[in-house]
């Protein structure tokens, strides 16, 4: 339970951190934002029976493209497969990602 407390906070503190980074996210033209969803991270991520990305951090992304305007695309993937796509471009956003030394290397991390 600590451990889901923990990642539920840093979901909600990335969430909110995020509005502070929308406009860099985004071009003035506000593109949609491509997010990697690990479609086996239930119940924060997952593929419903419907092929629909679901998950409470699913509902935190939707929530955050409603009240910004920016149009955001769910692409379920492994976690291999988001990472790759974070490094080649094809992938704007990760989320739910904890920080270690070897990713800190190519990825970017809000500050806590």
């Amino acid at each position: 339970m600590k451990i889901i407390r923990k990642v539920f906070s840093s979901v909600i503190f990335l969430f909110a951190v995020s509005f502070l980074f929308a406009p860099s996210i985004v071009n003035a033209q506000e593109k949609t934002v491509t997010i990697g969803v690990a479609s086996e991270y239930a119940p924060f991520s997952f593929v419903g029976l419907d092929g629909q990305p679901r998950g409470l951090l699913i509902d935190i992304w939707t929530l955050w493209s409603e009240k910004t305007g920016i149009p955001v695309e769910f692409v379920p993937i492994s976690m291999d497969g988001i990472f790759q796509g974070v490094k080649t471009g094809g992938i704007d956003v990760h989320f739910g990602l904890f920080k270690n030394d070897e990713r800190e290397q190519w990825l970017d991390y809000s500050e806590p």
